[in-house]
């Protein structure tokens, strides 16, 4: 398993409303379950949208994924409830 670290996608990731808020509660720190609740949504939904959202910026873990959307914050607006 090679483990290299580097995210090689752009700032320029479309992402959907969804994958946004789930990616901005990741880069809060909150937890799946936690992610899941403030949404309203089951844990399952969440993986899904984790899954994509890993796909999409090319990352393997989750805090490599909490890392890309920090350093891209203009994609993580606060979930509107």
């Amino acid at each position: 398993m090679q483990v290299t670290g580097v995210v090689t996608a752009g700032p320029n990731v479309e992402l959907t409303p969804c994958e946004r808020q789930v990616l901005h509660g990741i880069v809060s720190g909150q937890s799946r379950k936690a992610v899941a609740y403030a949404l309203g949504r089951s844990i399952r939904t969440i993986d899904f949208h984790i899954g994509n959202l890993h796909r999409k910026v090319g990352t393997g873990r989750l805090v490599e994924l909490a890392l890309w959307g920090a350093g891209h914050a203009y994609c993580c607006p606060r979930p509107s409830h």
